[in-house]
């Protein structure tokens, strides 16, 4: 691609921009928030509301002493509303910011102590865990009883999460952007990110369910992960401890570190995790052979012995007060360690759970690695007191990956174990290796009467080089297969602009933006494509009161296929699965609409619709008694709806309830086949919290979720229990977490697929059912709270590298 093809409307645009961050400056509020002591009040919550609608228009957090600004106000008459936990919030009385008095100084507010009283003990008042918004959910993980739990195992108890195996998903989204303090992870390190992240780092998590256009279009929805540091001068940290017991022991622990110095912030922390699982498969294959039925019992075994090392260190130094440098390098070094076995098994027979004729019996070593790390470079520029600044962003990220599966044996037995006929031992291995670098800038303009505009730029290039072999074990040496051996190489360009607009008219807010996006994707020698695209997206929201709200929304987003799906390899598992990609696959658009309200934010009423065209799943052929599974394009559509609703029992007990119903059609073409399917799925969820005496905690959760389609594949039935228990020893220095995860042993994962020429049924089981015990241990100060996050935006890209 040609640079000058972007230089004059970038220089343009910058133009544009750099004259419209000198207009006009709107008010500024400030003041001070105090105990009845007098004492300050860090980290109070001051939301501004406007008269006489009730509209919040601005919110700030009070600093370590207790003070605040407000700030990018436009005129007006307003009321403060201050708020924190264990605090009778307080109502300021009316004020007015106009162009004659442009900033207010509130004084003193002070705040007063509340609590109640439970068997003659003082309770104070809880945060609730979850809280519905109308752009997304947000999880209070300080308020919830998973400081010790890893990421997974918040997601897994989660209703409106859907965890099968590394998959996750939010109401039925899996093209899902994950980020860390507003920073995006790659794919390939967010499994090791959701096991090893333990909650104990994390002050909340934000699930975006409608992203505006700020955000790549290749993201249904948005996991952002605020994670806790320390905000008072000097060193504050926690250090952290989980161990837990299922088929398998397993643990993590980790430390995490902030340093605050005058305009200097160093934070850092290290985290080590081992994740031996065992995965329980069973499943058959009925295949239609010379007009007769074959049966394929399966019954593989997986045992993993997976050992990562993340971790990250941010340095930012304020160079003016209205120019920060901050530079950080994060890094995940996961390793799978020899001992990982696959044992598969496969009894023939003519029917289901009929007699078995023989048995393929394969035993296959598995080890590899996984290694990433981001640098980036951030710079923010503040350009006035009122909320306009930019921020400039490089990242480099280099991507390294080796995959090595090595038969020992794969041999045809009898009923009785003798050996039959020895099959072809193999050797697959796969080592990838790539480079990103993204270049990104961003604008966030406010302006009078309720304006602001935001807008930006990016570029990024990503380069792959995969070489995935195959080997054959003969006379004590391995020889390559040349059918299953390739060199691939792959390159992808992406340029982007995005711009949205804002405007709060009276008690309607509209959020309106496109981006646009030019994609240039080649591998040498197979396919070369370029396409441009415009993604739209809007929000409208109305307030009619302070206890009721309606939004609707539409956005459009595209799925990119990964450089694995659209390379045509063939990897031999056996002889008879392999896994094949598919060069004649489309990009996946797709279209989503959402209408939903917001009920004294207890009720939150939603509906949905999503069309998706080119959709993509993984789908078998079969050719000559070989199963081949092979990602195609479908289009589907669905309807979805749910209800959450937040209710407190007593001031002892709270609870979250969740219902949702979707129901989905899909269609398209498998080879010569004409696919056709429907059906309808719903999930159940319950959450109560219990405050009781001696400062603990009691959590229960229970999740269902029925048989729902997708593809050709129905999935199986499954639910999920957890209870926890939450306490404080030695002055609230250390923390202590039992709990017991899947209680009924019903978590497992599973499908049943029927074709013209193929049924197939296949359930796993993670090894989900455990018994776990977590410490924390705090030390240094202990106030914690967010802190503002850096954007690297080379999510996209990472996603589909491998």
């Amino acid at each position: 691609m040609n640079p000058v093809f972007f230089a004059k409307p970038i220089c343009f645009l910058l133009c544009f921009l750099f004259l419209l961050s000198y207009t006009h400056a709107q008010g500024l509020v400030k003041g001070e928030i105090t105990e009845d002591a007098g004492t300050g009040v860090p980290f109070a919550s001051v939301s501004l509301v406007k008269q006489p609608d009730s509209l919040n228009v601005g919110r700030a957090f009070t600093d370590e002493k207790g003070k605040f600004v407000v700030k990018d106000l436009p005129y007006g008459q307003y009321l403060l509303l201050v708020s924190y936990v264990g605090f009778v919030p307080r109502y300021s009385g009316p004020f007015e910011v106009n162009a004659a008095h442009p900033e207010y100084d509130a004084g003193r507010i002070m705040l007063s102590k509340k609590s109640t009283t439970l068997n003659e003990l003082v309770v104070a008042s809880r945060q609730k865990a979850v809280e519905r918004r109308a752009d997304r959910f947000i999880f209070n993980v300080a308020a919830s009883t998973f400081q010790t739990a890893n990421l997974m195992d918040i997601f897994r108890a989660l209703p409106f999460m859907d965890v099968e195996g590394e998959d996750i998903s939010i109401n039925g989204k899996y093209n899902i952007l994950v980020m860390v303090d507003n920073i995006p992870k790659p794919k390939e390190t967010v499994s090791s990110i959701l096991e090893t992240m333990s909650g104990q780092d994390i002050e909340k998590i934000e699930f975006i369910t409608s992203p505006s256009s700020q955000y790549d279009a290749s993201a249904e929805a948005v996991i952002n992960i605020i994670t806790r540091k320390g905000q008072l001068q000097g060193l504050t940290g926690t250090l952290n401890g989980n161990i837990s017991q299922g088929i398998y022991a397993n643990g993590n622990g980790g430390v995490n570190l902030t340093y605050r110095k005058q305009r200097l912030v160093v934070n850092g922390n290290l985290n080590y995790a081992i994740g031996d699982k065992q995965v329980q498969n069973n499943g058959y294959r009925v295949l239609q052979l010379d007009s007769k039925s074959v049966v394929l019992n399966e019954t593989p075994v997986e045992l993993f012995k997976n050992r990562t090392i993340s971790g990250q260190v941010v340095v930012e130094y304020q160079v003016h007060p209205r120019h920060t440098l901050s530079m950080l390098v994060d890094f995940n070094l996961k390793k799978v360690r020899p001992g990982t076995l696959w044992d598969n098994k496969v009894a023939f027979s003519r029917s289901i759970n009929g007699t078995t004729d023989s048995v393929l019996r394969s035993l296959q070593d598995v080890h590899g690695k996984t290694n990433i790390v981001n640098y980036s470079l951030n710079y923010r520029w503040k350009l006035d007191s009122m909320g306009k600044r930019m921020d400039a962003v490089v990242i480099y990220t280099p991507v390294d990956k080796l995959v090595v599966n090595e038969m020992r044996f794969q041999n045809v037995l009898s009923p009785e174990g003798d050996i039959l006929t020895r099959r072809p031992v193999v050797r697959n291995t796969n080592p990838s290796h790539s480079s990103i670098l993204v270049g990104q800038l961003d604008w966030q303009l406010p302006f009078m009467k309720n304006w602001k505009l935001n807008l930006g730029l990016k570029y990024s290039f990503s380069e792959l080089t995969s070489d995935p072999s195959q080997e054959l074990h003969q006379n004590d040496e391995w020889v390559i297969a040349p059918d299953f051996t390739f060199h691939n190489k792959y390159n992808e360009h992406i340029a982007a602009g995005y711009v949205n607009v804002q405007k709060a008219i009276a008690k309607t807010s509209i959020s309106a933006g496109v981006r646009g996006e030019k994609t240039e994707m080649n591998v040498k020698g197979v396919y070369d494509r370029n396409f441009t695209d415009l993604f739209p997206s809007l929000i409208i929201q109305q307030t009619f009161s302070r206890d009721y709200q309606l939004t609707g929304s539409y956005r459009r987003t595209i799925n990119r296929a990964s450089f694995m799906e659209l390379t045509p390899y063939q990897y031999y598992l056996d002889d008879y699965t392999i896994l094949a990609g598919n060069p004649a696959l489309k990009p996946l658009y797709t279209d989503l609409v959402n209408l939903n309200s917001n009920i004294r934010n207890k009720l939150f009423l939603e509906l949905e619709y999503t069309h998706n065209k080119n959709a993509f799943a993984q789908l078998p052929r079969q050719s000559e008694g070989t199963t081949i599974w092979q990602t195609i394009n479908l289009n589907s559509a669905n309807y979805s709806g749910n209800v959450s609703y937040n209710y407190d029992i007593a001031s002892w007990w709270q609870g979250t309830a969740f219902v949702r119903g979707n129901f989905y059609t899909a269609n398209g073409l498998l080879g010569i086949e004409n696919i056709e399917i429907d059906g309808f799925a719903w999930v159940f969820g319950i959450n109560n919290t219990w405050s009781l005496p001696g400062d603990l905690k009691l959590d229960m959760t229970f999740n269902y979720r029925s048989p729902r389609a997708y593809g050709l594949a129905t999935s199986r039935r499954r639910n999920f229990s957890r209870i926890a228990l939450k306490g404080n020893l030695f002055n609230k220095k250390l923390q202590y977490v039992v709990s017991v995860a899947d209680i009924f042993k019903e978590d497992i994962n599973g499908f049943n697929l029927k074709t013209s020429n193929l049924q197939s049924r296949f359930y796993s089981y993670y090894d989900s059912r455990r018994v776990a015990l977590g410490l924390v241990y705090n030390f240094g100060k202990r106030t914690v709270k967010e802190a503002a996050g850096k954007k690297l935006e080379n999510e996209d890209i990472l996603n589909r590298a491998n």
